[in-house]
């Protein structure tokens, strides 16, 4: 019997009750769709925890749905995670030692972003508890350490990996660039987007030759895409003088410092980045200034910059970018000796300041003057110095609170403080920058260099210097210049640096341009020019993704 039919045409006469419920019957109703919201699901029981997914590091819109699209099973510190399961329903949850707010849910499954400050050489531990109970799971993390070489004009983005030898993965990534010269890169604070800083154009010279204005290129991209960090935005900007360095602050506030000038850039929206304002510096030495350093500290509330001519410090405060105070580090001092400045990780009101010859940005003629360094009967204010200086600023000012002599055997190049709040510093032999090997004969050049270079164990070197009591210990060394440095955590000190190999003709000394891993060794990538070997130096920026 074809009961569809009879249903159909209203035929019902002597099929019964039994018929006329199967005619009634009706079709279930789709459930209503799911979008990210803030409402928290209800608690029915202990929770339990099945799995996590990676959504990259894009805004998670409210009434969206989440896509995998950018799911790659590594998890980026600032990358958006959906954490799957039943009953959790939390305003937080735990990861390490370190609480993440949830605010965002797509139906039972909470989102949250993976906080920066974890160790990457770890098993991370995720713990929730909604009341009733509690869950956990384990999550490794992926970190770049992005190395710029740019004679070269490549960034080699490194991945961390706890499974891998020394933490660190095999293969590189190269992130070529079409700029004219690739100087900085800098991480947003959550880690959620690369910035790269480069040169795109100069823009005019004034008479004096010392304060070129360049028009700097800014790309953003996002860190957390799969394979290979994603271009989302390019953004220009001018600075009013050589660009030198770059900082960022918790709220996204990037200062890009020029020798003469700074310009601050309001990076809060990433993908749309506004230019806040440009703020001349005041002169320095009596005849050249050049500041080389620019850093936040007192909580993002001050700026402090160095000026290598005068030797002196000078601190603007961040939200009316005015001066507030300076101070002379060598008053006693009529040479150029200021070479670096690291925030204090153990006291957000103080930094320190790294002087001595500086090799990384001087000219010529500064490198001719450090060459006498060396000699005799050198009067008291032209005699360099080799100091490590910490500072405190209250409200007296700028007060000096400890100072460290360091080996005066060395030419220090860059600071960094590591988990300890102890300072690590790249140095090369003095002996080597100031000896002239222009005009000597081969056999006396390869005696020299064969002395200077191939002494592995005191040419180029990672030194530790303890906070409290200045004491030293070398912690890397090897042939070489060993440049800018940062601080991984669990792999220790990565440094950018000129690796030197034999040559046949002069001046005998190959160099080429690498990576420096205390967890892993030196890799050379580039050869370079030969007479690279010879400062001033510019061997490139390190950064690493906390």
């Amino acid at each position: 019997m074809n009961l569809k039919g009879m249903c159909t045409k209203g035929i019902i006469i002597g099929l019964g009750f039994g018929l006329l419920a199967a005619c009634q019957t009706t079709t279930p109703s789709k459930p209503d769709p799911v979008y990210i919201s803030h409402t928290a699901p209800a608690v029915a029981g202990k929770p339990t925890i099945s799995g996590l997914t990676d959504l990259g590091s894009l805004p998670q819109n409210l009434g969206n749905t989440p896509s995998t699209a950018f799911a790659d099973e590594r998890f980026s510190p600032g990358e958006w995670v959906m954490l799957k399961g039943k009953n959790l329903a939390v305003n937080s949850l735990h990861i390490d030692d370190q609480t993440v707010p949830v605010d965002l849910y797509y139906g039972q499954n909470p989102l949250f972003k993976i906080p920066v400050g974890l160790n990457p050489t770890k098993l991370h531990n995720i713990v929730i508890d909604n009341g009733q109970g509690k869950a956990a799971s384990t999550f490794k993390s992926s970190h770049y350490i992005v190395a710029t070489d740019t004679d070269g004009k490549q960034r080699h983005l490194i991945r961390t990996n706890p499974d891998d030898r020394g933490s660190i993965e095999e293969d590189w990534i190269d992130l070529a660039s079409e700029a004219e010269r690739p100087l900085f890169t800098l991480f947003s604070a959550d880690s959620s987007y690369l910035f790269t800083v480069n040169i795109a154009s100069r823009v005019e010279e004034d008479t004096d030759k010392e304060a070129n204005a360049y028009v700097m290129e800014v790309r953003v991209f996002h860190a957390a895409a799969p394979d290979a960090p994603a271009l989302l935005k390019q953004f220009e900007v001018v600075v009013d003088s050589s660009p030198i360095d770059v900082t960022i602050s918790a709220n996204n506030q990037i200062v890009l410092l020029g020798k003469r000038s700074f310009t601050v850039i309001d990076a809060s929206d990433p993908l749309a980045m506004v230019e806040r304002q440009r703020v001349q510096l005041p002169a320095g030495g009596e005849e050249k200034t050049t500041f080389v350093d620019v850093i936040y500290f007192a909580d993002d509330q001050r700026l402090a910059f160095l000026e290598t001519y005068s030797n002196r410090i000078f601190v603007y405060d961040t939200a009316s970018l005015s001066p507030l105070a300076d101070v002379n580090v060598l008053p006693e001092k009529s040479i150029a000796l200021g070479v670096d400045l690291e925030p204090d990780p153990k006291d957000s009101n103080s930094f320190w300041a790294l002087m001595g010859p500086n090799y990384r940005l001087t000219g010529s003629g500064l490198v001719k003057q450090y060459k006498t360094l060396m000699g005799k009967d050198i009067p008291a204010d032209k005699r360099g110095v080799h100091q490590l200086v910490h500072y405190s600023f209250g409200e007296s000012g700028l007060v000096e609170t400890k100072r460290h002599e360091l080996d005066s055997d060395y030419a220090a190049y860059f600071a960094q403080a590591d988990n300890n709040g102890d300072l690590l510093i790249t140095a090369t032999k003095l002996q080597f920058l100031t000896t002239d090997l222009e005009g000597k004969k081969t056999t006396e050049v390869l005696k020299m260099t064969k002395k200077l270079v191939w002494d592995a164990l005191s040419f180029g070197r990672v030194i530790k210097v303890d906070r409290d009591s200045g004491a030293m210990e070398t912690v890397s060394s090897g042939v070489g210049i060993y440049y800018d440095l940062e601080w991984v955590p669990g792999i220790g000190q990565v440094f950018s640096l000129l690796k030197f190999g034999p040559s046949f003709s002069f001046p005998y000394i190959t160099p080429s341009w690498g990576v420096g891993i205390a967890s892993t060794g030196t890799y050379a990538k580039r050869k370079m020019n030969k007479y690279a070997v010879f400062p001033p130096y510019s061997v490139g920026d390190i950064e690493y993704q906390d």
